[in-house]
């Protein structure tokens, strides 16, 4: 079943059977399966890292129908959706290994998603950003309480790689970020 589901959340070029409602569905089953199944199975638990890579690969479905536009844009709604349903899962099973592994990567494909020219996937790219954040925002207490320090790191990430990820780290800390300005510029806000 797991393998048909993997099969399904594929594009196949010119495949009969492979529309974007099945591509859709086979993720949504697939982050369903990954964290109601296949985290509690001992027998599965050793192979979730197939699972969550397909979640991740479909990320990359930006199928274009000629009279329905960029139908990819739903599986890729999908995929962020699912993508933090399996790391919300994968923290509260105290899996942080595979949390380590996958939360990376995860989030760069979600934060890639920001910049995307449909809406819908901004918005819903944007919403889990926040969620997610606030979420596991005491986790974030636990690598340091030092505020400060906390803005640097999360400055750092989100300066590297992606260019629409500096909205990240503005949402999340502007507030110190402008107080950081405004301190070293001795109060002056006029410079």
């Amino acid at each position: 079943l797991a393998k048909a589901i993997i099969d399904n959340t594929k594009l196949k070029p010119k495949a009969k059977n492979n529309d974007y409602q099945t591509r859709k569905c086979a993720v949504d089953s697939l982050g369903f399966l990954i964290c109601n199944y296949i985290l509690h199975s001992q027998q599965h638990c050793n192979s979730v890292d197939k699972y969550i890579d397909a979640v991740i690969a479909a990320f990359d479905d930006y199928e274009m129908d000629p009279r329905m536009g960029d139908v990819g844009s739903n599986v890729r709604i999908s995929c962020i959706t699912q993508i933090i349903n399996v790391l919300l899962a994968l923290h509260n099973e105290s899996k942080f290994d595979l949390l380590n592994k996958y939360a990376y990567t995860a989030m760069k494909c979600v934060i890639k998603q920001l910049a995307e020219k449909m809406a819908s996937v901004r918005r819903v790219a944007g919403n889990v950003m926040q969620y997610f954040f606030y979420e596991l925002k005491d986790s974030l207490n636990e690598i340091s309480n030092n505020e400060e320090e906390l803005c640097n790191i999360v400055i750092d990430m989100c300066y590297q790689d992606f260019i629409t990820s500096k909205h990240f780290a503005w949402s999340m800390c502007g507030n110190k970020i402008i107080n950081n300005r405004i301190i070293y510029q001795n109060h002056n806000i006029y410079k």
